[in-house]
């Protein structure tokens, strides 16, 4: 889901979650920086390094993990609102 301000993009991705079981700790990017020869695990870190503010939260059966990312719309045409 993607809502469009005129400050930012809020951005939510959500998921099935764990399906009943014990919640997985909430996803935190790598201190220690990004495993090159990783197969996986960047999304956090480019979500960490672009985003304005980003969280976790479960919500019953399912995970949404959110991010915001502030933007100027000063003297741009994505800050009008289209003519009818």
């Amino acid at each position: 889901m993607v809502d469009r301000h005129r400050d930012g993009l809020h951005l939510v991705c959500r998921d099935s979650g764990t399906g009943g079981r014990t919640a997985p700790p909430a996803p935190a990017a790598n201190p220690a920086g990004l495993d090159l020869s990783a197969e996986s695990g960047r999304g956090l870190a480019l979500v960490d390094a672009f985003a304005t503010d980003w969280g976790s939260d479960a919500r019953g059966r399912t995970r949404h993990v959110w991010c915001y990312l502030a933007f100027d719309l000063e003297d741009s045409l994505w800050g009008t609102t289209p003519a009818a």
